[in-house]
């Protein structure tokens, strides 16, 4: 199985997949991506979207690379109760998976949504939850490009599944 996680704004979703059946569905408690946005506003005295581009553009340091810049090590510090949260709901749910339902405990975790976008966060990751990360995207495109505008294909996740889900046969 692989747990994928569409890591949005107000609700990070955990949904454990099988031969593209999900099969165990959890909602990780107050870990919404919104919490890193909002300490980053807060703290930093920025907007919604600026925090966003600081977010994709610098992201969070790459221990497994060993690079770190500084205004990476400032948004770890900044964020790191919301993605303590993230990460503990991630670990509980796993835990819990791989104790009460073997059968159901993922082998590696890909993630979708706002928290996807951001810069190192498959390596940020990987050190917290004792699995493979990986960010979603769409055979081999990382971004569609529109003019004058990039858009993260990690968003789209969820909508492409849903709708997909509208087409297959029952």
């Amino acid at each position: 199985p692989v747990a994928a996680v569409d890591w949005g704004s107000r609700r990070a979703t955990l949904c454990a997949v099988l031969g593209g059946r999900p099969l165990f569905v959890r909602c990780l408690r107050d870990a919404g991506f919104s919490g890193i946005i909002e300490a980053l506003c807060k703290h930093l005295s920025v907007t919604p979207d600026e925090a966003q581009k600081l977010l994709t553009d610098h992201g969070l340091p790459n221990h497994k690379l060993n690079t770190c810049e500084e205004l990476q090590s400032v948004i770890e510090e900044v964020a790191a109760q919301s993605l303590t949260v993230f990460i503990e709901e991630l670990n509980r749910t796993v835990q819990f998976l791989r104790q009460q339902r073997r059968a159901l405990a993922p082998s590696k975790l890909v993630l979708f949504g706002g928290g996807g976008t951001v810069k190192n966060i498959a390596d940020y990751l990987y050190d917290k939850v004792d699995l493979p990360v990986e960010v979603w995207h769409l055979d081999g495109c990382q971004a569609f490009h529109a003019p004058g505008r990039k858009t993260p294909l990690e968003l789209l996740g969820p909508a492409i599944a849903l709708s997909a889900l509208a087409w297959s046969k029952t």
